[in-house]
């Protein structure tokens, strides 16, 4: 009966939740003999009854617990831990204790998508960037490798194979392409990656980089380690669908992407090494506090989990 009351105090309140009780200035809440409150399956009783124990309850005596209960639902809660939240793909997943050999990926597009989606970088968020203006599509899992950036380190090493000197990077994190057998629904999520190359791309003057990676544990991509290891219509497919992406119908682009190299392993990984030291230099905070933050919690922390919570 007390809930129902609620209920109608917060409508007649415009209140949002109906579980938040407002408190009153003088702990009498309205009386309403006329409308008295049922909740569902219940037997109705008069109001002035508490059921179950026949003792006659006073406008003041529930007011009082109103009261109580507005009093609790205003008062500071405790500040939640990090871990209840989820971490930003860019900044709050770990890159992976056996990086740059083997990474944790986060997916943002798979083949069947036809719209392009991108992790909003405010948020954290994955949103839709725009829709693939042509019918292709690509041709592999990608995403973003976390805690990496595309800045000087990257960019000297991309002037230094092609001989430019006004290349910069594009100053978002490193693009990566997941090859595997498998079919995957959806993006937003975290997959282990192995590279094995990489495109050498530049995007209106600006290093953009795609790695090339296998999912690990794949059973038909999962013991290449090196590019030339994936079928050559496999790679020359990724390549046309990064020059054509952002092409629109019947608009030149004033300066189109351009891929000057194909390359292995070896530079992949210095590429990948390269951008950690970017990010780790542009965002010197972060690791620490995410350290910090994904510690594990060892018994004399005061772990909750059972034995049986364990084994599941």
């Amino acid at each position: 009966r007390r809930i129902t009351w609620l209920k109608d105090q917060d409508r007649n309140l415009g209140l949002t939740s109906p579980l938040i009780a407002p408190t009153f200035p003088h702990a009498h809440p309205p009386h309403h003999p006329e409308t008295p409150s049922r909740s569902l399956g219940a037997k109705s009783h008069p109001p002035s009854t508490c059921p179950g124990d026949g003792r006659r309850r006073g406008r003041h005596e529930a007011g009082a617990e109103i009261q109580r209960v507005g009093v609790m639902a205003e008062s500071p809660a405790p500040a939640p831990a990090p871990m209840l939240y989820q971490a930003h793909p860019w900044h709050g997943v770990p890159i992976g204790a056996k990086a740059p050999e083997q990474l944790t990926v986060y997916v943002e597009i798979v083949p069947t998508d036809t719209v392009k989606y991108e992790v909003d970088k405010l948020t954290g968020h994955l949103m839709l960037d725009r829709p693939q203006t042509f019918s292709n599509v690509c041709p592999s899992l990608y995403g973003l490798i976390p805690q990496t950036l595309a800045a000087d380190r990257v960019a000297a090493l991309t002037a230094e194979r092609t001989g430019r000197a006004d290349i910069v990077g594009d100053q978002d994190p490193l693009d990566i392409c997941v090859l595997t057998e498998r079919s995957v629904s959806h993006g937003n999520i975290l997959v282990q990656a192995i590279p094995v190359g990489g495109f050498r791309m530049i995007d209106s003057g600006e290093a953009d980089d795609k790695i090339v990676a296998v999912l690990e544990g794949d059973p038909l991509y999962g013991n290449y380690r090196e590019i030339q290891d994936c079928p050559p219509a496999l790679i020359e497919r990724l390549r046309h669908y990064f020059l054509t992406y952002k092409q629109v119908p019947g608009v030149k682009p004033p300066q189109p992407c351009e891929i000057t190299h194909v390359y292995g392993r070896d530079e992949a990984l210095d590429l990948i090494r390269r951008s950690c030291e970017d990010y780790r230099e542009r965002f010197p905070d972060l690791a620490p506090r995410l350290a910090a933050i994904t510690k594990p919690v060892t018994a004399t922390e005061g772990s909750t989990r059972t034995p049986a919570d364990k084994q599941s």
